[in-house]
């Protein structure tokens, strides 16, 4: 039986199938644009033009009422049920200016309402996400998200966040395999402190937005997608607002930019609007060298400090240098201590160490003991009839430097 043909375009064939603009006498699906179509799909289009454009118009603002252009309703017993699946691809072309683009969204704002270019929403109990992402094979979401992305996510442009940031957070490592072949001119940065000493740390509280309930009611308002749907037990919107009034009521820290910008203008950024940031997680490298360097200064005065009490002097007469200080070389404090019949004194010796040796002072700055000491050895025991009952210093000398000094109780 030959096709009922209503127009040049349009047949319906005897297998109640319909097709437009289709040479053949056959249609395979229910429906089918500009060929015979595929069993497997109840509504097939094969060509080079844009498949369906829909416009769908409404005048009233979008608070009061949605209108979807093309609605689709996927469900059933299947493992798993797609709304829309589009699958792009570049062809036979290749070179610059060639695209495959999965799924386009373009929204206009004329400054009514809001407006979205894509628009994802998880809704139920399970666990999922309104929008997922993956560049790999499919990952299970692990809670409720409403953006899911399974693979590395690129950001250009502002990050910003209103909640935590959970995870570990990664920065740029140098000296690593992964940079070693980059040509990097890796340098030291030395003298932090100074520059650190000239911030100050300023405090803030956030804005508190006007009408808030309102603004509540708005935002759950916005999550509907018709006014016939229900607000679910717990919506998102609600839960993110609760989240901004605590950090509106929490004293924040930053720097100023301007003057981090005279110490350091390598961590001060300026957008188009002139507006400025701060590249904080580069600041950890510089604070932790800023604490080595005044670590090595409390270290050097403390034995400056103690080298003085004692009038110990070099051969022009002169205070001591303590440019010789090195971790290397490590004087542990006794134990026990208090002690009573015997205590340990535990130190550490550089490999190139000479002349080394524990020697044990009283208050005064007297010389009672001097116990030589070589590499390799890591402690000297000293017996309290040796000192009597007392309070007493105890230095670590190498190669005639004092590497440091601690105190000792001997009680009865």
């Amino acid at each position: 039986m030959s096709p009922l043909t209503t127009s040049a375009q349009l047949k319906v064939h005897s297998n109640g199938n319909t097709s437009i603009k289709n040479d053949s006498l056959e249609a395979f699906s229910p429906l089918s644009l500009n060929g015979r179509g595929d069993a497997d799909y109840f509504i097939y289009y094969s060509g080079s033009q844009n498949g369906m454009y829909v416009l769908s118009e409404n005048n009233q603002e979008m608070r009061s009422c949605t209108r979807a252009g093309f609605f689709i309703n996927s469900g059933g017993n299947s493992n798993v049920n797609v709304g829309l699946s589009a699958f792009a691809y570049p062809g036979n072309s290749s070179g610059a200016g060639v695209h495959a683009i999965g799924m386009q969204g373009v929204a206009k704002n004329n400054g009514i309402g809001y407006s979205a270019g894509i628009m994802g929403m998880l809704r139920g109990n399970g666990n999922g996400a309104g929008i997922y992402g993956t560049r790999y094979n499919l990952a299970t979401p692990d809670d409720r998200y409403a953006g899911f992305f399974y693979g590395k996510t690129k950001v250009q442009g502002d990050l910003i966040v209103t909640g935590s940031i959970q995870g570990i957070l990664l920065g740029s490592a140098v000296n690593s395999p992964s940079n070693a072949d980059k040509g990097l001119e890796i340098t030291e940065e030395k003298h932090v402190s100074e520059k650190l000493s000239q911030l100050t740390a300023l405090s803030f509280y956030s804005p508190v937005k006007e009408n808030t309930e309102q603004y509540l009611d708005d935002k759950a308002s916005d999550a509907l997608l018709s006014a016939n749907d229900s607000v679910e037990s717990e919506i998102d919107g609600i839960e993110k607002d609760i989240f901004e009034r605590q950090i509106q009521a929490k004293k924040h820290f930053a720097f100023s930019a301007s003057q981090l910008e005279e110490a350091f203008p390598e961590l001060v950024y300026e957008d188009e609007n002139g507006a400025k940031s701060v590249n904080y997680m580069e600041m950890i490298p510089i604070l932790v060298q800023s604490i080595n360097e005044l670590n090595m200064e409390i270290k050097k005065l403390k034995n400056s400090r103690n080298a003085m009490t004692r009038g110990e002097m070099n051969d022009e007469g002169n205070e001591m240098s303590l440019s010789y200080l090195t971790d290397e070389n490590l004087l542990y404090q006794n134990a026990p201590n208090p002690f009573r019949e015997k205590t340990t004194i535990r130190f550490r010796l550089a490999d190139d160490a000479h002349d080394a040796a524990i020697c044990i002072f009283d208050m005064t700055g007297k010389l009672l003991r001097k116990l030589p000491v070589t590499t390799g050895m890591e402690s000297v025991t000293v017996n309290g009839w040796e000192l009597g009952e007392g309070m007493f210093l105890y230095s670590l000398i190498v190669d005639g430097h004092e590497i440091d000094t601690k105190r000792m109780v001997l009680s009865k």
